[in-house]
Parts: C-alpha cells; sequence; structure tokens
C-alpha cells in the first residue's frame, strides 16, 4: 500500500523530487510522490519536485494542501511551480536548482560513457509534434551541413532521414549531449546537459504558452537562471532561427551564475535535513 511501504519505519527522513512528480496531468496528486507512506513523526522533504504545468487543475489543489501539510521544507522545480504551491500551502515554497545541476562539468564527464556514433554531428530530442519543430530541425541541419543523431519518441524522428539511436544509457546521454556540434531539443534535462557540458543548443517550446498543459515553464526558469533567455525557441521565431543558431553563447558566465547557485541550493537540501 502506499501509505505503508515495506521498510519505511527504517528511516527518519525522506526526499522526493525532481522530473514531474508533482505533475496532476501524469498522475494526480499521487500518494507515493507526496510521501504518504513516511511513518508519523518522519521529516518530509520536497527538493526540486516539478509540476510541469502552468496552472494546478481546481481539481487538484485540495490534494495537494492535504497530502503536503506536514511537509518540513518544500520547493520546487520552477517558478510558476512554486508560486502555485505557495498560494494553494500559504506558506512560502522555495525555486532550485534540479539535482542534475548540482553536480560540476567535470563529474557529469567522468559519468559518461562513449557510443558509437559518426562525428560531428548534431543531437536531437524531441518529444513535442508541435508542427515548427520540424521545420527547425530541418534549417539547423542545412545550416551545420551535419548529420542528425536522434533518439526518436516521435513519428516525426522515426520517419526523419537521422541516424536513430535505441538502448541509450544515462551515461551515453550525457556523452551525445557533451560531443554533438550542436543540441536541438524541447526536454528539460537536455538543455541542463547541454549548459552543464557547454554545448551549444536552442531549447524548444513543445507546446504553446497558451496551452493549458503547456510544460515550457521549467526550460523559462532554467534559462532565466543561467541568464540564455535567447536560446528559448517558439513558432514566431523560426525565420530567424539560422541567426539564433549562430549566436555565440557565453558558457563562462552560465556555469559561474549555476556555481552560486548550486552552493546555495547544497546548503538548503543540507538544512532541511538536519534535525535542529
Amino acid at each position: 500500500k502506499a501509505d505503508s511501504l515495506d521498510g519505511a519505519g527504517n528511516y527518519t527522513s525522506f526526499v522526493c523530487g525532481s522530473d514531474q512528480i508533482w505533475n496532476p496531468n501524469l498522475y494526480g496528486v499521487h500518494p507515493i510522490w507526496t510521501l504518504k507512506f513516511a511513518p508519523t513523526g518522519a521529516r518530509k522533504i520536497a527538493y526540486a519536485p516539478s509540476l510541469g504545468i502552468s496552472t494546478i487543475p481546481e481539481q487538484y489543489i485540495q490534494d495537494f494542501k492535504d497530502n503536503l501539510k506536514d511537509f518540513a521544507y518544500i520547493s520546487c522545480r520552477e517558478q510558476e511551480g512554486a508560486e502555485n504551491l505557495s498560494n494553494i500551502l500559504g506558506q512560502p515554497v522555495d525555486v532550485v536548482l534540479d539535482p542534475t545541476l548540482l553536480l560540476s562539468p567535470e563529474q557529469w564527464h567522468k559519468f559518461s560513457r562513449a557510443v558509437e556514433v559518426k562525428k560531428p554531428y548534431i543531437f536531437c530530442y524531441l518529444f513535442g509534434s508541435y508542427e515548427y519543430i520540424a521545420e527547425v530541425k530541418l534549417r539547423v541541419k542545412k545550416f551545420f551541413n551535419l548529420d542528425i543523431v536522434c533518439l526518436p519518441y516521435n513519428l516525426r524522428e522515426l520517419k526523419d532521414d537521422d541516424l536513430k539511436l535505441y538502448d541509450i544509457t544515462p551515461n551515453q546521454f550525457v556523452w551525445l549531449i557533451e560531443n554533438a556540434r550542436f543540441v536541438v531539443t524541447d526536454s528539460f534535462h537536455a538543455t541542463v546537459f547541454s549548459i552543464k557540458m557547454s554545448t551549444p543548443f536552442v531549447a524548444l517550446k513543445r507546446t504553446s504558452d497558451n496551452d493549458k498543459k503547456n510544460m515550457n515553464s521549467r526550460l523559462y526558469t532554467l534559462l532565466h537562471t543561467v541568464g540564455l533567455e535567447d536560446r528559448m525557441v517558439g513558432e514566431a521565431m523560426v525565420q530567424d532561427i539560422e541567426n539564433i543558431v549562430a549566436g555565440d553563447l557565453d558558457f563562462t558566465l552560465a556555469n559561474e551564475k549555476l556555481s552560486v547557485y548550486m552552493e546555495r541550493d547544497k546548503n538548503k537540501l543540507e538544512k532541511a535535513l538536519t534535525y535542529e
């Protein structure tokens, strides 16, 4: 049962977080992802969970209130999610870095594992079906005159003349981004690793900002944090994509900004885990 997980009584602190565990459109307000199984009196902490959406639907508000009322510390991965939760719970909710951002580029480089792939290449990791994405791919490919390597998810990639890779492990995923000439993605974590590994990229909007289920807020918060807001590309920017792709990226400044937040959020997590 979700409220009586075997072995839970052996622990005094529980941490949930990262990715879209609190996206009600995916899971509702799930008792596992809100630590309902933790024994009474245990310290419950939320570090950087993502709601994935800009607004919490009305039917889930009371569930969030009930499931999160006894958390010792709550943070969120995106600004809009934190504001939503703060309004619902009547308490401050921190905006913090995703856990993947707490490790240095050197640590991720040691973790990575090579893939047998012809270089140089453009790496595409895309989920959305937004029509303009296909045009961005085509124009970026033409601009660099390079082959595209992709991990196919969308039917578009399955049909396109890309080098398709399957059964890629997390450490190979990091390597593919680190060694790409350019990255085209609508994925939060592919954007994270592009920044971490200083690989030029564009982050595409998976849906329109007006879509009630849009997930763009995660990317807005991330790119604002590191000062790379101009790498966010929507449908209206397609005609300027060559200029965007050709533009310089100051990863030194971006990672300097990240280092400040890394230290801050490590301290927040340590403090949240400390019993006073």
